[in-house]
């Protein structure tokens, strides 16, 4: 012991009040900005104690807690007092929930909740919601592992760990709306912290941490499994612009992976009993694809949604909650409202014409299933005959508007080497080019998109004047026949 300020901390409510702890176990406060020092040690702390920690409370200037480690002297039970008088009384917290062994190192008062307090361990962290009367492990993913400090940083919890690195947990929204009503429910939704609208990964590898999602973490508590659950975004008009399910979209005609897939099912909502964490990825849904197509330089870009407020609506079962959730745009970007729209606008304009394109790839594939059930079932049957024939040549037909929107014979992304590259990838390289940064779109896209918009509907346009009059017309061959028309309704 060496008789000096082992912890300092000044007040974040009122100037001029300093909270001082000493290595010999004394707490000093001063109230004028160290002109003069009051001793407020607690009454019942055991001499000789490291005053390990004070944390001036976020809340109230009065208050200040503080934690005490006495493990140099065998003692190794948690400590930590609590005052809301400036001194005149202290409170001990309770060691309900912190097994002995696991002394304290520090203690801190959530800046948002009032009584919220996260303890650093020797064994790692742990919470209480009632202002120190009962503490519970917040371990989740973390080893065990002494935490000499901590803070709370905007949303996040940041632990400095000994000898393992620095510990984030990313979004404290749970535990800052957490209530005995919350762990009562059937299920709940938690409001969420504000999203950041960012451009970035999350980023990991033999020597990196790993980032915290990009977009919107949204939360909700499972009382029991539930047979389905889905997610609902909502614009400011109230329309539906993103939905998520707790099934895996089946993709017919799937290209098989060219390299390991991740466990991980991102766009897959949990629907076990428990709290889950989901993340919207602050985009648009995408259109309906043709679940075989391959995009040379990769898959679309859907629209990232503009800054402002949306509503996040959860349904499992018969009941349904809504919550709002605020997208703010990324403090470092300048770019205007007014080029951040008009971005936003080419990328509608560009998903609604992958869209288009992709729906007459359906369409035609549709009826070409069709036709192919049609001709497996007359056979050679003279009667069928003249069905058949027409079948045939309206096939024949309908091949080039299907090959010059997609590249028909791409099984994988190494055979866009081989083939040239169609209008699907051609527009989903242009979405990608657009979506790229925080900027209005160039001269040079915006006359690509008007001329990929003019080559695309020149390739409709003839599919449409096909199911005009040839299918029209194979329609009414069929019917004269007696056989059930050709449609594409399955392709919606």
């Amino acid at each position: 012991y060496y008789d000096v300020i082992f912890s300092l901390a000044e007040s974040p409510r009122q100037k001029g009040v300093l909270w001082a702890g000493t290595d010999d176990g004394l707490v000093q406060l001063t109230r004028d900005d160290g002109a003069t020092w009051s001793n407020v040690t607690p009454k019942d702390l055991p001499e000789w104690s490291l005053i390990s920690q004070i944390d001036a409370s976020p809340h109230d200037p009065a208050t200040a807690y503080v934690a005490v480690d006495r493990h140099k002297l065998d003692d190794l039970k948690a400590y930590g007092w609590v005052t809301h008088d400036y001194g005149r009384t202290w409170r001990r917290l309770a060691a309900s929930g912190i097994p002995d062994g696991s002394f304290v190192r520090a203690i801190r008062e959530d800046p948002v909740r009032k009584g919220l307090l996260y303890a650093g361990t020797e064994t790692g962290v742990f919470v209480s919601f009632d202002d120190g009367g009962r503490w519970q492990p917040l371990k989740l993913n973390l080893p065990t592992v002494p935490i000499h400090d901590l803070v709370v940083k905007g949303d996040d919890l940041v632990l400095a760990t000994h000898g393992r690195a620095f510990w984030i947990l990313d979004d404290l929204a749970p535990l800052r709306q957490w209530n005995d009503a919350v762990a009562a429910a059937d299920f709940h939704l938690f409001t969420p912290s504000s999203a950041w609208r960012f451009r970035g990964g999350s980023g990991r590898g033999s020597f990196q941490g790993q980032n915290p999602p990009t977009g919107a973490v949204l939360y909700y508590q499972l009382a029991k499994a539930q047979t389905s659950v889905n997610l609902e975004v909502l614009d400011g008009s109230g329309k539906v612009i993103r939905t998520y399910k707790s099934e895996e979209e089946v993709v017919p005609d799937k290209p098989l992976p060219e390299r390991p897939e991740p466990e991980e099912k991102p766009e897959v909502m949990p629907k076990t009993a428990g709290l889950h964490r989901f993340v919207w990825d602050l985009r648009y849904d995408k259109p309906k694809l043709v679940g075989s197509a391959i995009f040379d330089m990769g898959p679309p870009d859907m629209p990232m949604v503009l800054p402002g407020t949306y509503q996040v609506r959860l349904n499992a079962g018969a009941q349904s909650l809504t919550v709002p959730v605020e997208v703010k745009l990324d403090p470092r970007v300048t770019t205007s409202s007014a080029d951040l729209r008009q971005q936003f606008d080419m990328m509608v304009e560009l998903r609604d014409l992958l869209a288009r394109a992709h729906g007459t790839i359906l369409e035609i594939r549709a009826v070409r299933q069709q036709l192919k059930a049609l001709k497996d079932r007359l056979g050679e049957s003279p009667p069928g005959k003249p069905v058949v024939t027409a079948a045939d040549a309206l096939d024949t037909k309908m091949s080039p508007f299907e090959a010059g929107l997609i590249q028909v014979k791409a099984r994988s992304s190494q055979d866009m080497c081989n083939w040239p590259t169609m209008l699907n990838s051609k527009i989903a390289w242009l979405s990608n080019v657009v979506d790229s940064a925080d900027a209005a779109p160039t001269r040079q896209a915006q006359e690509l998109l008007a001329e990929l918009k003019a080559r695309t509907d020149a390739r409709i346009a003839p599919w449409k004047e096909a199911l005009a009059k040839d299918v029209a017309a194979l329609n009414a061959l069929m019917q004269k026949e007696g056989i059930p028309a050709v449609g594409f309704a399955g392709a919606r």
